[in-house]
């Protein structure tokens, strides 16, 4: 499981926030090696349920505004729940904010990917390929009786899904730290009578 620090480092106060009853969080996500991690972070309020999301830049900062009095769940991509912070009703409203990976970026990452046709149903002994975008090296594996397959992948790293007839299908985006694990479903496209090939990801888009 990775684990996280939390880090409040200065307090501030600041009179734009607390006339929209609002408390900056400065955000900072960085790997084991203390290297930044550019993220996805989710915050859900505990008393609304209300959600308000912040991506990490290069540099692994990002600023958020919240509404004070409340407490919020923070979720990374494909880790829910893993962490909570508090946002009191007194000043200071600013905190500085830190989130350290435990688990290094360079850990090697379990894509596990899950078939299934428009209608839902799994799809069994379909050939599938992976490959890294930008590269001509691809891997390729057979789904199981559960629509199943599984690749290897880096974390961070940005990939194409293909299919046999179907060049160029879909891209997938491996989260920074992914915690060893990441699962992907896949909708095949089915074909009519008329159709010999599988439309791409881009075609798909128009």
């Amino acid at each position: 499981m990775t684990a996280l620090a939390v880090v409040i480092l200065y307090p501030f106060f600041s009179t734009t926030a607390f006339a929209q009853s609002l408390g900056l969080i400065d955000l900072q996500i960085v790997n084991k090696n203390e290297k930044p991690v550019s993220e996805k972070i989710i915050f859900i309020s505990l008393k609304n349920r209300g959600v308000y999301t912040c991506q990490s830049s290069s540099k692994g900062l990002c600023s958020i505004k919240l509404p004070i009095n409340d407490s919020y769940i923070v979720q990374l991509f494909n880790h829910p729940n893993r962490d909570t912070i508090i946002i009191p009703d007194d000043p200071p409203y600013h905190l500085i904010y830190k989130i350290s990976l435990m688990r290094g970026s360079d850990q090697d990452c379990n894509l596990k990917l899950v078939v299934k046709n428009t209608d839902g149903f799994l799809m069994k002994g379909e050939k599938a390929y992976l490959r890294e975008n930008n590269s001509s090296t691809r891997q390729s594996s057979v789904t199981d009786s559960n629509g199943g397959a599984v690749f290897k992948t880096k974390p961070g790293a940005s990939y194409i899904l293909e299919y046999l007839n179907a060049p160029d299908y879909d891209l997938i985006e491996m989260p920074a730290d992914c915690g060893g694990e990441f699962q992907y479903s896949s909708t095949m496209y089915l074909l009519s009578n008329t159709e010999k090939e599988w439309p791409n990801r881009k075609e798909m888009l128009h």
